[in-house]
């Protein structure tokens, strides 16, 4: 009996996480479409043969001055400097908290981590 307890619980717990717990380890290919900020950016990622998706992605793990203002300019171009009209690789794709956009770690399509690059 305390057994068979445990089980549905566990089977329960199982059952109640949330969809947007969910992460795909990727690595999907993203065209950068548009910067939004130095934390974001708009792309077009290859999900699947001959299927793209448009959305946004923050960068997982950074988190740039925000806009408006002096800071979040510079850290918006600096993004753009680093990513901006080429593709990138994400992976650890994970729904944001906001919701809208997903956060995911980005690298560079020469395999550079982008994180340590909007840090020189």
């Amino acid at each position: 009996m305390f057994r068979s307890c445990f089980a549905a619980l566990g089977a329960v717990c199982l059952l109640a996480t949330p969809a947007w717990a969910e992460e795909l380890a990727g690595p999907f290919q993203a065209e950068v479409l548009r910067i939004i900020d130095g934390d974001t950016f708009v792309g077009r990622v290859h999900v699947w043969l001959g299927l793209f998706q448009t959305t946004r992605v923050r960068l997982r793990g950074f988190n740039a001055p925000e806009l408006p203002g002096a800071a979040g300019t510079a850290a918006r171009d600096r993004l753009a400097a680093v990513i901006g009209g080429g593709n990138v690789w994400l992976s650890g794709v994970r729904p944001d908290k906001y919701g809208g956009r997903v956060d995911a770690f980005v690298r560079l399509s020469t395999g550079e981590d982008v994180i340590p690059l909007l840090k020189e």
